[in-house]
């Protein structure tokens, strides 16, 4: 059996919970995965003790950081999981940390024995720096947001029976960012008459959707809520809405639950087409795209929702299980004598 320790920032219990999906496909294999946060006290862990598993998966920036270095240190094959583009950190993050950043997560490919990364943004870089690689996709449990539980829809039901909505509701779902255009999302909705926007997520701008929540009655917020309850929130949503120009998960999962989706335009949103109610990030357009996707063709739902089929995790997981097949069967990078032994036990 092969262990596999899979290191992944600090992104809370119920966001970026895609890791946990393959890692638990994966478990369906034979492998036993560990996925860990990378805090201080586990980087200092890993490195100091080492990572006492057969390969390392580090999702950047911070895991793959951490496990660049534990292989330097312990030989342990690393295949670096590149989720986020690098343009996100710059965006939030000051020059004299997003730079250095930038260079060590560039490293970090060059360095590894495998990369398994998702963006188009950043598919030159993976290429110019990785040794070898396989672009990989984002993924959904499809089954379960297409045909949610009954448990789970009630759930949701019971949780947003003391809220007064309006006749029409859009639902937003993960983080609460700039990079998401948050502001964006609540002006327009704040526009559009008639409808009741319901939050779910967390992050650096979550006290602004609190504001909102405070000072008008459209919008309600549910903070962060477990990932398998998710589905039962948008089967109760007319509209489910993404303003970021990013290939996302929350857009995948709209469409497995087959829901019109409104996206702001861009170069994603310019990959559905039709598909999709393209908007700006203007407040009145915003809320004219949630009028006019309300009535969106059903075929276009139908589609989308195909499209989410084709991404269902057990599909993402065959290219993290090859791409660990290939990393342990070829030449290791400086390996020590004094590498920890794998353990079965966890």
């Amino acid at each position: 059996m092969t262990d596999v320790l899979w290191l992944r920032p600090p992104k809370g219990d119920h966001l970026s919970v895609g890791r946990h999906r393959i890692a638990d496909e994966l478990g369906t294999r034979g492998f036993t995965v560990t996925v860990r946060d990378v805090t201080r006290s586990t980087a200092s862990e890993v490195l100091r003790d080492g990572p006492r598993a057969d390969i390392i998966v580090g999702t950047t920036r911070a895991g793959a950081i951490v496990g660049t270095l534990a292989k330097l240190r312990f030989g342990t094959p690393l295949i670096v999981d590149h989720i986020d583009p690098i343009r996100q950190f710059h965006a939030v993050s000051p020059p004299w940390l997003s730079v250095p950043v930038h260079c060590a997560e560039s490293l970090t490919f060059h360095l590894a024995d495998h990369v398994c990364w998702v963006t188009k943004d950043d598919s030159p870089r993976v290429r110019r720096w990785g040794q070898a690689m396989t672009r990989t996709t984002l993924g959904v449990p499809f089954d379960q947001f297409a045909t949610p539980s009954t448990s789970v829809v009630s759930k949701a039901d019971r949780r947003l029976a003391d809220y007064d909505l309006n006749n029409r509701v859009a639902v937003y779902v993960g983080g609460l960012e700039p990079v998401y255009n948050i502001d964006a999302l609540l002006d327009g909705v704040e526009r559009a008459e008639g409808w009741t926007l319901v939050v779910l997520g967390d992050g650096s701008q979550a006290t602004d959707v609190e504001a909102a929540v405070a000072s008008r009655a459209d919008v309600i917020y549910l903070g962060s809520v477990p990932h398998d309850e998710v589905p039962g929130y948008l089967r109760i949503a007319d509209v489910a809405i993404n303003l970021a120009d990013e290939r996302t998960v929350k857009v995948i999962e709209y469409a497995a639950a087959g829901l019109p989706v409104v996206h702001v335009a861009g170069s994603a949103a310019n990959r559905f087409g039709e598909l999709v109610k393209h908007t700006t990030l203007e407040p009145r357009r915003i809320a004219g795209a949630l009028d006019e996707a309300i009535a969106w063709p059903q075929k276009f739902i139908d589609e989308m929702q195909r499209y989410a089929q084709q991404r269902d995790w057990g599909k993402v997981a065959t290219a993290y299980e090859e791409a660990i097949h290939l990393s342990l069967n070829q030449p290791r990078l400086n390996p020590t004598a004094n590498k920890p032994q794998p353990t079965t036990s966890k």
